[in-house]
């Protein structure tokens, strides 16, 4: 099903500049959302899923009611995406990449009943550098904080390349709740934090961090109420 009335505005969360932090509602986005994921992974050499989907990166996960595709711009062009899926009663605890996956190789024995946040799929463009790089990171972040905060999630996982696994630890007090995990071709440490979330990386002071919370709180519960009438087609076009 999708939403044909809505305009581009209507899936902005929050603005900062020439950046948007959005939530895909339409086939249109989510699509965009795909093929600029494909760029990113295939540019680093990962792995951009199932054959005869050049062109486009998803998978079933994606498809999910309890799926969230992030997407940040600028100047109305893809810079930054990100998954967040929630795994909650409400959605009938629909399993997550890492609960289907990796579930076993948690530190913190698994409890099924209880609700969590999990993001992947992280990927922005390598054409920006310098300041512009960090606040596309910074806004993926606080969306990720937002997404929290609305799904009332008891904690939030992310599965990371070890190599990032201090950078999560020291500025968004993260800790490793895994052993190392060889993921589509990489070393991966699933990382955990119970809420509330709070970020003291060296850009935290940016004013997209700033934000009226009130304000962007309840822009994204308008999209998480779009959310529910949205169903992504399984066929993506390159």
């Amino acid at each position: 099903m999708s939403l044909a009335y809505l305009t581009k505005q209507d899936e902005v969360i929050f603005s900062f500049g020439d950046f948007t932090s959005e939530m895909c509602l339409t086939q249109e986005s989510f699509e965009e959302a795909m093929r600029f994921r494909y760029a990113c992974y295939d540019e680093s050499g990962l792995p951009t899923g199932e054959e005869g989907q050049k062109g486009s990166f998803q998978d079933a996960f994606d498809l999910q009611e309890n799926a969230r595709i992030i997407l940040i711009r600028k100047n109305g062009q893809p810079v930054g995406t990100i998954r967040n899926m929630v795994y909650c009663k409400e959605y009938s605890w629909l399993p997550t990449y890492i609960t289907t996956y990796h579930k076993e190789k948690l530190r913190t024995p698994f409890q099924e009943e209880q609700a969590f946040l999990e993001s992947s799929r992280f990927a922005i463009t390598s054409q920006l550098e310098g300041r512009d790089s960090r606040i596309i990171q910074g806004l993926l972040f606080r969306t990720q904080d937002l997404a929290n905060w609305a799904e009332r999630t008891a904690y939030f996982l992310t599965q990371v390349r070890d190599s990032h696994a201090k950078f999560y630890h020291r500025y968004m007090h993260f800790y490793a709740d895994s052993e190392t995990i060889m993921d589509i071709g990489l070393n991966t440490v699933i990382m955990r934090v119970d809420p509330p979330f709070r970020c003291d990386f060296p850009y935290s002071s940016y004013e997209f961090l700033k934000l009226d919370p009130y304000v962007i709180q309840a822009a994204y519960m308008n999209c998480l109420r779009k959310r529910k009438h949205f169903q992504p087609n399984t066929t993506v076009k390159p």
